[in-house]
């Protein structure tokens, strides 16, 4: 534990080890980077066009989280994790040897075919996580949906290195939400603190650590109530957390709950093989109606240039609605 963070707040906050990061237990918002490598218009952005932040800056800070919109473990989504509905908004098994299902795919997205590399079936996707490796697989579905989840398999390569060119560790997988009359409201916010009218964006992460290792994972949400800022909180799970380990497979589902506008009665929940890991409710992610969570972002953000970290694959990914 770090000695310098002890806090007692009205939930408690515990800080996590080697001095890079603070976070809480599964009992309060969470925030996340923003639009790092993103795609706009079909066309893959990168560098500050993508980012919105200037070069160098990491577009991260990992802090304690408390406040007004700070929630209570044991929300309605305690229990077992949930499996797909029929209401299936989006899916790819990767069995078709082709990413065509996903609004284009930058050259570091590619299908993996090797047995060892593929959770299920004979397919799965691979990430290159290198120099110059970049951009983002994105798939939009407009106008979008108030309540989703999404559950992938995925594993990172052998001695995979989590340390980006521009700061210590990677994004991973967004959930983005966009006005229903803008496909890009989203895009391009690193390090600006959501309206309640514009975006909000909740990621998926390795946590942070300045020597490269796996971290547990952690939310890093934007959302207009962050207490951080301009780059909001990582949420680490409850203890005991779940071990991050290269060349081992994991089964995620991600959670959204868009609040009723006007009231804080939003949520957020991580399951990790089953096991639930972390929940934030009482949430205001947004103000007005328009704003629905409707983009996912299989990021694998490394930094502009790209950073030699190894491969990511993912598998059987599934966006579902209640």
């Amino acid at each position: 534990m770090n000695p310098r963070i002890h806090l007692l707040c009205v939930l408690m906050l515990m800080g996590c080890d080697d001095g890079d990061s603070v976070a809480a237990t599964a009992s309060g918002p969470a925030g996340n980077g923003a639009s790092e490598g993103g795609t706009t218009g079909g066309a893959t952005t990168v560098g500050d066009a993508a980012t919105g932040r200037p070069p160098g800056d990491s577009g991260r800070t990992d802090a304690t989280t408390d406040g007004p919109s700070g929630g209570d473990a044991g929300a309605s989504t305690t229990g077992p994790a949930p499996s797909p509905s029929s209401n299936i908004i989006f899916s790819d098994d990767f069995e078709s040897g082709s990413l065509s299902k996903w609004d284009g795919a930058p050259s570091r997205f590619a299908i993996e075919t090797n047995p060892q590399n593929v959770r299920h079936g004979s397919g799965a996707l691979r990430t290159t996580c290198a120099p110059g490796a970049i951009g983002s697989l994105e798939k939009r579905y407009m106008p979008g949906y108030s309540e989703v989840y999404l559950g992938f398999d995925m594993k990172f390569s052998s001695g995979f290195v989590n340390r980006r060119d521009d700061g210590p560790g990677m994004h991973m997988t967004f959930l983005r939400g966009n006005l229903t009359s803008d496909p890009y409201s989203a895009m391009g916010k690193a390090g600006q603190t959501p309206t309640g009218s514009d975006y909000f964006l909740a990621s998926l992460d390795p946590g942070q650590g300045s020597n490269g290792a796996l971290r547990p994972f952690v939310f890093y949400t934007y959302y207009p109530e962050q207490t951080s800022s301009p780059y909001p909180n990582s949420i680490r799970q409850t203890d005991p957390a779940t071990p991050l380990l290269d060349d081992t497979w994991y089964h995620i589902v991600f959670y959204i709950k868009l609040n009723t506008v006007g009231q804080h009665d939003g949520q957020e929940a991580l399951w990790i093989d089953g096991q639930q890991k972390i929940v934030f409710s009482n949430m205001r992610w947004r103000d007005v109606d328009s704003l629905l969570q409707n983009q996912l972002s299989i990021v694998h953000y490394m930094g502009d240039t790209g950073a030699t970290g190894g491969f990511i694959y993912t598998d059987d990914v599934v966006v579902w609605a209640p």
